[in-house]
């Protein structure tokens, strides 16, 4: 998994490095919008199945 985030001015963060997750696992994410002022954002998730399967 890995996550990118889109804010509302157009300005994509990420994507994080791909993570590895359980079934029903979490992780935290932080990312810096390198001080630009926003009033939303959506994250945007990217799965897909592990290499060695």
């Amino acid at each position: 998994m890995r996550v990118e985030v889109h804010l509302s001015t157009g300005t994509e963060l990420g994507p994080t490095e791909r993570t590895d997750l359980a079934p029903g696992g979490s992780t935290a994410v932080e990312m810096a919008a390198g001080g630009e002022a926003f009033e939303r954002w959506t994250a945007h998730p990217e799965m897909s199945a592990c290499a060695a399967r």
